[in-house]
């Protein structure tokens, strides 16, 4: 591996950012000397953009892409993806349910995959965003057909893998990026790793309008 970003979406995450920050930068200059820390800040209302300065001004390599408004999770999710310019890209939440440190778990598989995914197999939700998350995985696979666990998990890509465009506008990035591999014949991998309890704020990915959103690009991607 010659360069890394790990790639950050950020939303009102002022509790948990500067952790998860600090141990993606430990982690990743473990790894490789040639490493980019990118946050994509969507808006945040609370304190999270004036943490990210301070490590900024700290020296840690941290780059922030700031929404001046919240824009949603596709937009800001795109962006996690063709923003970075190493030649892996690590996808990371900034809400800490996911250790940086399991990126230690995913690394070993770059010399012979392309798309190397963090399967949360023991997950740390309620039953009902278990339930969901694996169905729609379920569903991604029989479309794909390749089976994926854990489609909407972290994932360490090459950036050549990635797409430059998308058709998604929703949560749905994480299943195109993964049907574009699939397509094109990438080789993919599923790795367990660790998932903790989500100790601050609220996930809002099973909210109706955000559900919508993602089976609206799901048949856009279909019909396409």
């Amino acid at each position: 591996m010659n360069s890394l970003s790990i790639s950050i979406p950020a939303y009102n995450e002022e509790f948990t950012i500067e952790q998860v920050v600090r141990e993606c930068c430990e982690a990743g200059k473990s790894i490789c000397p040639d490493i980019e820390i990118l946050v994509i800040n969507d808006g945040s209302r609370d304190n999270t953009q004036n943490i990210l300065l301070k490590l900024q001004q700290e020296g840690l390599p941290v780059t922030i892409n700031l929404h001046p408004e919240n824009l949603g999770f596709g937009p800001t999710l795109k962006e996690v993806f063709t923003g970075p310019g190493k030649e892996w890209v690590f996808m990371i939440s900034s809400d800490g349910q996911i250790n940086p440190q399991e990126l230690f778990k995913l690394i070993p598989y770059t010399k012979e995959f392309d798309y190397i995914l963090g399967w949360r197999k023991n997950r740390q939700d309620n039953l009902f965003r278990k339930f969901a998350a694996y169905s729609y995985s379920l569903l991604i696979s029989m479309i794909a057909r390749k089976r994926v666990h854990d489609v909407d998990s972290v994932v360490l890509v090459r950036r050549n893998s990635i797409p430059e465009s998308f058709i998604a506008n929703s949560a749905f990035v994480h299943a195109e990026i993964f049907l574009n591999a699939v397509k094109n014949n990438k080789n993919i991998i599923e790795i367990p790793i660790a998932h903790n309890s989500r100790l601050h704020g609220k996930a809002s990915g099973v909210k109706f309008k955000v559900v919508i959103k993602v089976f609206y690009d799901l048949f856009r991607y279909i019909i396409k």
